[in-house]
């Protein structure tokens, strides 16, 4: 055998036995998407200089698939190159779907219930408008972006109502404005904030005060708390200087607990005086609340007459009237 002969049997021998060369990229053999996400072109050439073409020529962002690469030296390998493309997640949030009118700031979470991480525009509630807020989660999270519009519940305001009903003081609430709100709990509370009352849009002064055993002092003060079927409330303090709801035209002093005395306990009164028809004075006390039953001021019984009363309150104001003495005639 010639030697150009042996020469290429021997070449062909080590083409036989010469390991096949694997194509090398950086990306690894997986890369993992979510869909719709901005894919990279698939490169021509791998790490070490080796071309080839892919098949498929392109990644689709939309489904997971198998991407192979022919190289165009033979003593290269194929390569596959499996992309996984993943659905994005929904965030989700336990939200209100309104908010009641200038209540307090509520920041919005960060992460979704379903552990999405992300960012809100506008981040904090406004409980002044209506308002469309935006999640935008975190670009290393393969999930969709979150809106949602949050409202804001109407204001609404009370007024306070004051009258004398079967001689009794109350107050009461009304709404002041023409709004369709519906007020389902009223809290009355004193100037200590202990509550007093019951849930009700009145409140009886008369009752609360001859059930109260300290002695209350004018002015009386009281807040009331209405809140609406939606959880939104408003307050209104009220201030009650007396609670003068008509005076007693007589007293029948026999012993019956019905009228036995001059009741003025309720009025804060500063001073009574008492006179005669004649104009002279038969009776005065500071601080009075209800001791004339119809005494003089050294404790004698007053004649059955009609008798001229001069009411000073704490206030400053006076009232003046008529009141009758009636006495059981002796058999």
């Amino acid at each position: 055998m010639n030697l150009p002969m042996l020469v290429q049997r021997i070449l062909l021998y080590l083409s036989l036995f010469h390991a096949q060369v694997t194509p090398v990229f950086s990306f690894g053999n997986e890369l993992t998407f979510c869909s719709g996400e901005t894919v990279p072109s698939l490169p021509t050439q791998d790490d070490n200089g080796v071309n080839g073409i892919w098949t498929p020529a392109s990644i689709d962002n939309t489904q997971t698939a198998n991407y192979t690469f022919e190289p165009s030296d033979a003593c290269a390998e194929s390569f596959i190159l499996n992309v996984i493309v993943t659905e994005p997640i929904t965030p989700s949030f336990s939200l209100p779907s309104s908010v009641c009118f200038n209540s307090n700031a509520v920041i919005l979470p960060t992460e979704s219930d379903n552990g999405i991480i992300g960012t809100w525009i506008p981040s904090t509630i406004n409980s002044t408008n209506d308002t469309l807020y935006t999640f935008t989660p975190s670009s290393t999270t393969c999930a969709t972006g979150f809106s949602t519009t949050i409202a804001v519940l109407p204001a609404f305001s009370i007024g306070i109502i004051d009258q004398c009903e079967n001689n009794q003081f109350t107050i009461g609430v009304e709404l002041n404005d023409d709004t369709n709100v519906i007020i389902t709990d009223y809290t009355w509370t004193n100037e200590n904030g202990t509550i007093v009352g019951a849930n009700s849009s009145t409140f009886n002064v008369t009752e609360y005060i001859r059930s109260t055993p300290q002695t209350e002092t004018f002015p009386l003060v009281f807040t009331v708390r209405a809140t609406s079927i939606d959880g939104c409330f408003t307050e209104e303090n009220i201030s009650i200087p007396s609670i003068f709801c008509g005076i007693q035209k007589g007293i029948s002093p026999n012993g019956d607990n019905l009228n036995d005395f001059f009741d003025l306990a309720l009025l804060d009164v500063e001073r009574l005086s008492i006179f005669n028809r004649y104009g002279r004075k038969v009776f005065g006390l500071n601080n009075y609340t209800n001791q004339w039953y119809g005494q003089t001021d050294d404790g004698k019984a007053l004649p059955s007459a009609t008798y001229y009363y001069v009411i000073e309150f704490r206030n400053g104001e006076s009232k003046s009237g008529w009141i009758y003495i009636m006495r059981e005639e002796s058999r």
